[in-house]
């Protein structure tokens, strides 16, 4: 049957649809230790709202790539290592390990 190879999809966007904050990434101001050479250690959260898993995820910034193997609903910290002026430009993963997506920012 072809309804276990939507439903994950489809939960996904009935998500992110009642919730437009389901899945966010954001950086922690003011808790940033720099490290040196022009880089910090940088806390960030991702804060996801549904109950299908996120898996491969990678959050791609200017000078580096965090990379998750699974997320799950709830906030997550991680610490990445950033330099002034770097931002998230890519956030991909995988939809329960079956569909790959990607979202740029700033294209």
């Amino acid at each position: 049957m072809l309804i276990p190879l939507v439903l994950p999809i489809g939960i996904l966007v009935y998500s992110i649809i009642n919730n437009p904050e389901c899945l966010v990434v954001k950086t922690i101001t003011g808790e940033e230790e720099y490290v040196g050479n022009n880089t910090y250690k940088v806390p960030i959260v991702i804060t996801y709202c549904s109950t299908v898993p996120l898996t491969d995820v990678r959050a791609v910034f200017n000078s580096t790539v965090l990379e998750i193997p699974r997320i799950t609903r709830g906030e997550h910290k991680y610490v990445v290592e950033l330099r002034p002026g770097d931002r998230l430009i890519e956030l991909e993963f995988r939809i329960m390990g079956l569909y790959k997506l990607s979202i740029k920012f700033g294209v």
